[in-house]
């Protein structure tokens, strides 16, 4: 019996989704570029071409292309499957970005964001200093 109720308990832990810390996500984080799409083109960054994105400790994020504002809102971390992958991996979703949830992967200064649709761009983004 104390079996059964064990597996049951990890069983509901591994079905749920978890919040993820949004510590190294927190920050000021300047444009690259982005690869992808049904043609595989990459689009730098450039004179004209500038973004920046900043996350916020209160989970709050704000969009900025060539300096001007373009989207806010709210943002959340969880873990799930990525289509990219059978691994549970970092999830982040935007309140308002009309793509849904993007996975993740924070290497030293550098930022990936990968859209979670077919045909989807990778975005890349250094910390600003």
């Amino acid at each position: 019996m104390k079996y059964l109720i064990g597996v049951l308990l990890l069983g509901m832990v591994a079905c749920t989704k978890v919040e993820v810390a949004a510590d190294g996500i927190v920050g000021n984080w300047n444009w690259v570029q982005s690869q992808g799409g049904i043609a595989g083109v990459t689009i730098k960054a450039n004179e004209n071409n500038k973004r920046t994105m900043f996350y916020g400790g209160d989970l709050t994020y704000r969009f900025f292309e060539n300096g001007v504002e373009k989207s806010s809102g709210t943002y959340k971390l969880t873990t799930g499957k990525s289509i990219t992958s059978t691994e549970v991996v970092p999830l982040i979703e935007l309140s308002s970005n009309g793509i849904g949830k993007m996975s993740y992967h924070i290497s030293s200064d550098t930022l990936y964001l990968f859209d979670e649709v077919y045909d989807g761009f990778g975005h890349t983004y250094v910390r600003a200093k």
